[in-house]
């Protein structure tokens, strides 16, 4: 094992805590495609198969774009999928009309047991909002199955806060049985994802997976050491030139019972992932908790009782993932969001983990130019293995003033596997 420790590294007995082409997915609606939506005048709650009283007109087929939109936002309904069904896309589009910071109510989708809902197009499946609506939303997915299966469609959870509105999307699917997802990528609160552009303001979404998930991105990037490289599987992503000015707390990604990640990269806080001042990256990565933090956005398990496992593999399902980045060219070169303190994490703890990558990288600054004030990531866990090439924590890339800070936890049953570099505290004058 190679080790490079820089000044101003800091070792405790089980943390390590350190100083140191944009590519934009289209999809395309076939011509041939029908729109299909859900009664937008009054919330409805009726059967899938039920029309016109819940589709107008008629009940989506196999190639329609399903839309759940309209301006209603006072309502809550239920979507009940009564028999198993397959659309091409399915999307809920919020819109607020002329209304800020408005509820858009509780959208139930109930699948019924037995029944799968299948989305196979290649516009995949998403939950989004109009450009410059800013709206609380909430979406509740219960019952057996729903699938997302074509290698050139996106998986989106995009929707909240607009710029300097304290709103928040809460995605529910924890009363699902299954969640099976394959696609080119898999987005959450990511602008590049959105197809709304950079400048809508934050994408605030506080998601809970189901019990059981598979999710597959087939998605590589040509170059991870771009300034602006996308992953596979990217949450949290604020575009770099972004006007947004940030995320308010306790953002979070949950994990169910049973989770397999296959994809060749995973990441979470790009961009403006605003943490708060006097945050306790430690404390957070040990107790897995995001309740009440101010420390950007995490991913977590649901539950904390060791029955929960995460898988984290390539998308063929065996290989190593290239990389696993944390808070990885954070600030952004707009002048709004780049002087905030910038934070995201990944706490695996109370659960059982089980990955192979090539690469893991925690804290990692934008430009010499830019991202003026802290970069903080932390990664931990206490159960199951973390096999990795290289792992560097804490990597001030460029000489200005910000520094990196790194957090690595691995408790008393897991094991943190480096085959190759362990690299601490990175500085340009390593070099």
């Amino acid at each position: 094992m190679h080790l490079k420790r820089a000044s101003g590294v800091k070792l405790f007995t089980t943390w390590l805590k350190l100083v140191t082409p944009v590519v934009i997915f289209l999809s395309l609606v076939s011509a041939q495609a029908t729109d299909y939506y859900w009664t937008t005048t009054n919330a409805v709650s009726a059967n899938w198969t039920t029309a016109p009283v819940g589709w107008v007109g008629a009940v989506p087929d196999s190639s329609g774009n399903a839309l759940i939109a309209g301006t209603n936002t006072l309502g809550g309904y239920f979507i009940t999928n009564d028999v198993t069904a397959s659309v091409g896309n399915l999307t809920y589009d919020l819109v607020a009309g002329t209304a800020q910071n408005t509820s858009a109510g509780t959208i139930t989708t109930v699948i019924n047991p037995g029944t799968t809902l299948s989305i196979l197009g290649s516009q995949g499946f998403s939950i989004t909002r109009d450009v410059g609506v800013k709206v609380n939303s909430t979406h509740k997915f219960l019952g057996n199955t729903l699938t997302v299966n074509n290698a050139a469609a996106n998986f989106i959870l995009n929707s909240g806060q607009g710029i300097g509105i304290t709103t928040a999307a809460l995605v529910d699917f924890s009363g699902l049985t299954n969640l099976n997802v394959t696609v080119n990528a898999f987005g959450v609160g990511n602008c590049i994802l959105s197809g709304q552009g950079g400048q809508v303001g934050d994408q605030v979404v506080k998601a809970t997976l189901a019990r059981t998930n598979v999710i597959k991105a087939s998605f590589v990037a040509p170059d991870y050491t771009a300034a602006n490289f996308t992953n596979a599987i990217d949450l949290f992503r604020m575009d770099s030139n972004s006007t947004g000015s940030g995320s308010p707390a306790n953002a979070y990604f949950a994990l169910g019972i049973s989770n397999a990640f296959l994809a060749d990269s995973v990441g979470i806080g790009r961009g403006t992932a605003v943490a708060g001042a006097g945050i306790s990256m430690s404390t957070l990565i040990a107790s897995g908790n995001a309740a009440g933090s101010s420390a950007g956005w995490s991913m977590q398990f649901n539950k904390k009782d060791y029955t929960s496992s995460a898988y984290f593999r390539n998308n063929d399902g065996s290989s190593r993932m290239s990389l696993l980045d944390v808070t990885v060219n954070g600030g952004g070169t707009n002048i709004l969001t780049r002087a905030v303190r910038v934070g995201s994490w990944i706490s695996l703890v109370g659960g059982t983990v089980d990955m192979l990558v090539d690469q893991v990288w925690l804290a990692k600054n934008y430009t010499n130019a830019f991202s003026t004030q802290l970069t903080d990531a932390g990664f931990g866990f206490d159960k199951g293995t973390v096999d990795a090439n290289t792992v560097i924590v804490g990597d001030m890339q460029y000489t200005n003033a910000t520094f990196c800070y790194g957090f690595l936890y691995v408790g008393t049953n897991a094991l943190m596997k480096i085959n190759n570099n362990l690299i601490l505290g990175y500085t340009p004058t390593n070099d």
